[in-house]
């Protein structure tokens, strides 16, 4: 059974040319999860944002996570949630001038 992460980058192997998806049954991160689906070739990253609680969002936190490598925290707020949003967004950014593709989900 394909996951909504495999079915998302199977999708931009279609619609992205020569895009070769290559897909990570280890992958630690979901559609629903708030953040950026990137990829470059064939690696795929996924920057996460985590909150742990629902009425305020904070506290929050940013990970990344390439291919099937160990998830990585990046950063913890507790005070503003802005500040997760601004640190994924960043890392979005980085990708996008280092030749990935990347795509929202949740933001």
């Amino acid at each position: 059974m394909i996951s909504p992460i495999q079915l998302l980058f199977l999708m931009a192997a279609f619609l992205v040319p020569n895009s070769q998806a290559v897909i990570s049954d280890r992958l630690e991160a979901n559609m629903q999860t708030a953040g950026y689906y990137c990829q470059k070739r064939r690696d795929i990253a996924i920057v996460s944002i985590h909150y742990q609680n629902s009425t305020n969002d904070l506290p929050c936190s940013v990970s990344i996570q390439k291919n099937s490598s160990p998830v990585v925290s990046l950063l913890e707020a507790k005070r503003n949630k802005d500040n997760c949003e601004s640190k994924a967004k960043t890392m979005m950014q980085r990708l996008v001038d280092r030749g990935w593709r990347c795509l929202s989900s949740g933001l």
